[in-house]
């Protein structure tokens, strides 16, 4: 069923979205082709893993544990709410 769900969703008009669509010699084809004639798309793709979009959302939000400065801690401190 998983693989069927794959197959079904489109990567562009000649591939789907399966381990043996994204992984044929067509694929490596394609991606060899996109390499050595549009380099700024190629650009983009070796790229693209790398790069981590923050939104002003992110860049507002306090950082974990950001109390834990104001507090002298060792190892053993572990935080217990009393019932």
């Amino acid at each position: 069923m998983v693989k069927q769900a794959f197959f079904q969703c489109k990567a562009g008009t000649a591939f789907n979205l399966s381990f043996e669509s994204m992984t044929s010699r067509e694929a490596l084809h394609a991606l060899h082709d996109v390499q050595k004639n549009d380099t700024i798309t190629w650009d983009r793709v070796k790229t693209a893993q790398y790069r981590v979009e923050t939104t002003q959302a992110d860049e507002k939000a306090e950082p974990p544990f950001a109390h834990a400065a104001d507090v002298e801690l060792d190892a053993s401190d572990v935080a217990v709410d009393a019932c």
